[in-house]
This record gives C-alpha cells, sequence and structure tokens, in this order.
C-alpha cells in the first residue's frame, strides 16, 4: 500500500499493454460494422468446420457463438492492430 506522500515507482509501461486508443478517426459505425463482419466470418468459419458443426449443429448455435464478446474483443484488436485502419483490419481478419 502506497503512502499518500510517496511515488509510485513502477513504470507502467512495463506492466501494462495499450490495446486500444480512444484516438482515432473511426467512428461508432464503422467499429460496429466491422465487429459484425467479425461475427459474420466467425458464423461462417463455424459453420463449415465439421469439427465445430458436430458439437454445435445448429446454425443458431453458431450463431450464438459468433456473438459472444470475445469475437467483439478480437475485432477490437485487429482494429487496433492495423492502426485503427479499415483496409488493413479487413485483411487481418481476412488474410489471403
Amino acid at each position: 500500500m502506497l503512502i499518500v506522500e510517496s511515488e509510485d515507482v513502477r513504470l507502467t509501461e512495463v506492466h501494462e499493454e495499450l490495446v486500444w486508443s480512444p484516438s482515432h478517426s473511426l467512428t461508432v459505425q464503422e467499429i460496429d460494422m466491422f465487429c459484425l463482419l467479425a461475427k459474420a466470418v466467425g458464423t461462417y468459419g463455424r459453420a463449415h468446420d465439421t469439427s465445430s458443426s458436430t458439437r454445435q449443429p445448429l446454425l443458431l448455435s453458431a450463431t450464438a457463438s459468433a456473438a459472444r464478446d470475445i469475437t467483439r474483443q478480437h475485432a477490437h484488436d485487429i482494429l487496433h492492430e492495423a492502426n485503427y485502419d479499415l483496409n488493413k483490419a479487413i485483411n487481418l481478419l481476412l488474410p489471403g
């Protein structure tokens, strides 16, 4: 516990990693559309993955899986990795 007068000598740069910056040029609608694209890619992938379809036989189940928070977090991570450039982010989401 820190005493009020003392300084915290820990370097936050060493212990923390920036994964989202609010200072970007994307609109809320663009971010939502990219997240929707990530969900669609996840649903499509689960629908064609035979091991996934045996565990989740319904497309509705695959859609529910794609709509989870981790899919949205992954989309945000890709946007951050692409420096908030939608074209680059789409290429990272859909390589090839």
